[in-house]
């Protein structure tokens, strides 16, 4: 049996009304396809975009240009609520925190909760999905921002993504069994765990992380 063909339109004798369907799956997993070899193309890809593009290759029952969109105004907006974050901060606390700790801790808090706050559990926030680690949603990332659950490089990769948008440059640091984000910036000292809801670490605090994992 055909994969993604419904039993029921095989089993109709119909064949031929299934031509158009295959037909539009192709064109849509094509135009993927070529978007994607475009953005490896480029001097710098975007580790986002490609993880995007990768979601439209799955997806062929639905427009490449709609998935786009949908992902780009979902970032969209956790940039935005992060911004608001941002700007309170730096009314709140203008000397304890540099300026990186302050867009990391924003967007932390946006992302993942308030760390133990009584509105934590609510379903905007994201989290890691320790209860089925596995399941293949959790690598998509446009499943990942519908379902807001996600493992430790997919929510990186959104983490990174919406800190872009403020202006941070983050990075993955690959440990032992686990994955970590960090300024690219490697004198501003603390690290961020997206999997534990955003945890920003100080060094030595994330250095006793890795070494736990080695």
């Amino acid at each position: 049996m055909a994969a993604g063909i419904p039993a029921l339109v095989l089993l109709s004798g119909n064949c031929h009304a299934l031509t158009p369907l295959v037909d539009a799956q192709r064109r849509a997993s094509c135009d993927a396809r070529r978007r994607l070899e475009r953005q490896l193309a480029t001097e710098a890809p975007s580790a986002f975009s490609l993880a995007t593009l990768l979601c439209c290759e799955e997806r062929v029952h639905k427009p490449v240009a709609e998935i786009e969109y949908e992902v780009e105004q979902q970032v969209h907006e956790l940039a935005q609520r992060a911004r608001l974050r941002v700007d309170l901060l730096r009314l709140l606390d203008r000397d304890s925190m540099s300026e990186p700790q302050r867009v990391a801790t924003a967007v932390s808090t946006s992302l993942f909760g308030s760390q133990g706050a009584a509105d934590d559990a609510d379903a905007a926030f994201f989290a890691g999905n320790l209860a089925d680690y596995y399941d293949p949603r959790n690598s998509f990332v446009d499943c990942v921002l519908s379902r807001r659950q996600g493992i430790p490089i997919s929510l990186s990769l959104v983490y990174v993504e919406v800190c872009a948008r403020l202006g941070l440059e983050m990075v993955g640091l690959n440990t032992p069994a686990h994955l970590l984000v960090a300024p690219a910036d490697a004198s501003v000292p603390f690290v961020v765990d997206p999997f534990d809801r955003g945890a920003v670490l100080p060094s030595p605090a994330a250095a006793e992380l890795v070494a736990a994992n080695a």
